[in-house]
């Protein structure tokens, strides 16, 4: 079962594709995303960085991490409308579709609902293997989207 997790943002968003059976990363980066442009290129930019993962990899399960904003979030509008976009794209392509709060993520990958970002982070290196290392020289302050992304598709549970 090919899961794809993803770690929603305006401007960085995380992903990975990970086998939920293996637990290998097929792929994990970070969508830099342009939320300048108008809403609809921006949510079309979404839906076809979504489409070209799910026709490379055949993802069975699309996971995204519940998203919460803070008062002070320009950008709160479109965090509303990722949920139902994404949630769209499942029901177009007939994929299995879970919005997961994170203390649940925590929980199911580092056993605590309260883990640090750290700690989960540490988790995904030990569950999946994947060189910590690479992935701060690629994403440098960007890797928490990626490892929230894979820790995102590593808490899926039919």
């Amino acid at each position: 079962m090919i899961i794809l997790g993803i770690d929603p943002g305006t401007i960085d968003m995380g992903y990975a594709i990970v086998d939920k059976k293996t637990k290998k990363v097929h792929k994990a980066g970070c969508w830099k995303l342009n939320n300048k442009k108008p809403i609809m290129e921006f949510l079309e930019e979404i839906i076809e960085l979504i489409d070209d993962i799910c026709d490379e990899f055949g993802v069975d399960v699309i996971v995204v991490e519940k998203m919460f904003s803070t008062g002070n979030n320009s950008n709160l509008a479109l965090l509303n409308v990722l949920p139902r976009l994404i949630s769209n794209i499942c029901t177009n392509r007939d994929i299995k579709y879970l919005i997961i709060h994170n203390s649940t993520i925590k929980k199911r990958v580092a056993g605590n609902g309260k883990a640090s970002k750290i700690e989960v982070a540490e988790m995904v290196v030990k569950i999946t293997g994947i060189d910590y290392d690479s992935l701060v020289a690629v994403y440098k302050n960007r890797v928490g989207n990626v490892t929230d992304a894979i820790s995102i598709a590593l808490a899926y549970e039919e």
